[in-house]
């Protein structure tokens, strides 16, 4: 899957990364839509902080874990 990979402070780069194993208690979601929060820009050039960015996002669900029941 692809993402923004936060490399070292100004070096975000789009590139190809492992889809996620979902646990038990989890989803996999295949998002469709994706922003950029507020809090991302001083994560991306001031702290460093995380590696993926944008978790603003909206999409489907693909997998539920064993533990998973809808309501």
């Amino acid at each position: 899957m692809k993402a923004w990979v936060l490399h070292t402070i100004g070096d975000i780069r789009y590139e190809e990364i492992p889809k996620p194993e979902i646990a038990d208690h989890e989803v996999l979601v295949s998002v469709k839509a994706a922003g950029i929060c507020g809090s991302d820009i001083p994560h991306i050039y001031e702290n460093g902080a995380h590696l993926v960015r944008g978790h603003e996002f909206s999409g489907v669900i693909v997998k539920v874990g064993r533990d998973v029941s809808p309501k």
